[in-house]
């Protein structure tokens, strides 16, 4: 099938308002353009979507389950959108850390705890390597921290 989010909504507001003057008005479009996409949408699902009265517009069966995939659809988009502000946030997301096992050990373990405090929605993911081989994580993009005990400027 065929069609846009735009007509999914115009669907949605005109199944709500049961008018498609009412929906075109909340919507800012004109009556006919509203129309044009449900007639596109019912032509592209192969099924009627409403029954058009003279006073009110009904859905139809088809209609009925097509509203409820787009209102899972709308809370879908709402989560992903909520999602992509928390990485804007540090609410969440992923962090990959390299370093030796000395650092590890011993010092990382009191940072991340207050790191974790403060940003508990992000994932903390710590290798263990040799200077050589965090250096070669670096250069790959497979890491975003470093903590290195030897020069690494012969390798870059």
């Amino acid at each position: 099938m065929d069609f846009s989010y735009d007509a999914l909504r115009m669907f949605a507001e005109v199944a709500v308002q049961q008018s498609f003057s009412k929906a075109a008005k909340k919507l800012f479009r004109s009556q006919s353009a509203v129309s044009l996409q449900i007639a596109k949408l019912e032509e592209a699902t192969g099924k009627r979507l409403l029954d058009r009265g003279t006073k009110k517009v009904a859905l139809t069966d088809a209609g009925q389950i097509l509203l409820g995939y787009v209102r899972q659809t709308e809370a879908l988009l709402e989560q992903a959108t909520k999602q992509l502000q928390d990485l804007d946030h540090l609410e969440r997301g992923r962090l990959v850390l390299c370093t030796s096992d000395t650092t590890g050990c011993y010092r990382l373990p009191a940072i991340l705890q207050r790191f974790r405090r403060q940003y508990p929605g992000i994932e903390i993911v710590v290798r263990n390597a040799t200077s050589p081989r965090t250096i070669d994580a670096v250069l790959d993009n497979e890491v975003d921290l470093v903590s290195l005990h030897s020069p690494i400027y012969d390798r870059v």
